[in-house]
């Protein structure tokens, strides 16, 4: 390990944060170095703990949350390098550890994340978290991040395919959210999100959607969805910016509907099928 400075913006000067130089592989060297380190006294200044462990004992994964609240310092996990025989993540029901971890990186060898439900979301005690991502998740089952999650700020999954519903619904700091793979998208997957704006990447062809994506919104709510050149199935909203004020709240702002184009709009009770208590703008951008 090595000491670099590291500027602090809870002080004037600069923090001696230790910068790890390998991955650790075993309970004792993470408990040995989180405790050596400096850093992680604030949740902007978190120590980088990248490790190599094997998940499939769950004993592992129980320590490693022990030793991050032992530490009581907040921490950026990487678990990319972990071994796991499964491809499903479960963060488990223990509670120690959890809320200090401020970004996760899950293992390289996850497809999915485990569903959660309405009262125990898969993610439900990460409530330092501002910044997950998988390169393998294909799969981010219904309820993950949902409620609890409300530091959540940046979600990268460049290979999820099915989004659960209510998945991210309550991530009320929601603001970067990239599923440039998606083909579909469960209902309510973004509600109650507050009024902050959101940017989501998608991919070059629309996906499915579920009901009321954004479901209760709270105020007015800015949602910026980002296409690629070649991107189908928008073709009823592309390029224009729609208002709920406007009739085309029907088609601008199927994003919280049932689906992209307005023929699937058809015979369909809008008070019933688009949550009109939503101000949503929506804009979709062609990059």
């Amino acid at each position: 390990m090595r000491a670099t400075p590291t500027d602090d913006p809870s002080k004037s000067g600069t923090a001696s944060v230790t910068v790890q130089e390998k991955t650790l592989s075993d309970i004792t060297s993470i408990y040995n170095y989180l405790f050596a380190s400096s850093g992680g006294a604030i949740t902007a200044v978190p120590v980088s703990l990248n490790v190599q462990l094997n998940l499939d004992d769950p004993q592992n994964w129980s320590d490693l949350m022990d030793v991050i609240q032992a530490a009581g310092k907040f921490v950026a996990l990487d678990l990319s390098a972990c071994t796991i025989s499964g491809t499903e993540f479960d963060p488990g029901t223990t509670y120690t550890g959890k809320t200090k971890i401020v970004s996760l990186v899950l293992p390289d060898a996850v497809t999915s994340i485990k569903a959660g439900d309405s009262n125990n979301p898969s993610f439900k005690d990460f409530s330092a978290l501002t910044s997950v991502s998988g390169s393998a998740v294909e799969y981010i089952r219904v309820y993950a991040f949902c409620y609890y999650c409300t530091t959540l700020r940046t979600v990268s999954f460049p290979a999820a395919m099915d989004i659960g519903a209510a998945a991210f619904s309550g991530c009320t700091a929601l603001t970067t959210v990239r599923l440039p793979k998606a083909s579909s998208i469960g209902g309510s997957a973004f509600s109650s999100t507050g009024g902050s704006a959101i940017t989501i990447t998608l991919g070059s062809v629309a996906p499915t959607l579920g009901r009321s994506i954004f479901y209760y919104v709270n105020n007015a709510k800015t949602a910026t969805v980002k296409v690629p050149s070649n991107a189908t199935g928008y073709s009823s909203i592309l390029p224009a910016t729609y208002s709920s004020s406007d009739y085309t709240v029907c088609l601008g702002n199927g994003f919280r509907g049932m689906g992209w184009d307005g023929e699937n709009f058809t015979g369909v009770n809008l008070n019933l099928n688009l949550n009109l208590n939503s101000n949503i703008t929506l804009t979709i951008q062609v990059e």
